[in-house]
């Protein structure tokens, strides 16, 4: 997942559009592993000067500038 994680945060992505794509990788390796459980929190994230558990809501529009820093949590 970190790998995964890594490869898609590039500058100009859509924040939510990257959280989706992190959550629908976890669906399919929990879906491959057979473990019948689901996912217990969404994809947490936090970004620049947010301290941590921050998740975009539907419509957000925020894009990941250059200088971002973002950490993903709880995937």
């Amino acid at each position: 997942m970190r790998r995964y994680a890594q490869s898609l945060i590039k500058p100009g992505k859509k924040y939510i559009d990257l959280v989706d794509l992190i959550e629908g990788k976890v669906r399919e390796l929990l879906k491959a592993s057979k473990i019948k459980a689901g996912m217990a929190f969404p994809c947490g994230t936090s970004i620049n000067n947010c301290a941590a558990h921050f998740a975009p809501n539907p419509g957000d529009t925020k894009i990941l500038g250059e200088h971002d820093v973002i950490k993903v949590i709880n995937c």
